[in-house]
């Protein structure tokens, strides 16, 4: 069976980043100071997996109400730039 995963390859704004090379394993867009709560595995059987890449930009792009800086959707992982990667995994 083939998923797919999140890796984080770099800030999007080019800021240094702990998560280079890392999997998403979980995000909740309310958190803290409206940038969301990010956690992340360098183990790949930790990722959260998604059934296709449609899904897995889906959640890269939630949104959680509006900024208040500029009044866009307010997209906590999309500070991220990330690549969908696809895993085999056995049934």
């Amino acid at each position: 069976m083939k998923l797919f995963v999140l890796r984080i390859e770099g800030n999007a704004a080019g800021f240094p980043c702990d998560f280079i090379g890392e999997y998403v394993r979980s995000l909740r867009v309310d958190g803290p100071g409206a940038r969301g709560t990010l956690t992340t595995t360098p183990w790949l059987k930790y990722a959260r997996k998604f059934e296709d890449q449609a899904e897995a930009m889906e959640f890269w792009r939630q949104e959680h109400g509006v900024r208040s800086t500029d009044g866009k959707p307010n997209r906590p992982l999309t500070a991220y730039h990330v690549t969908v990667l696809p895993v085999d995994i056995d049934e």
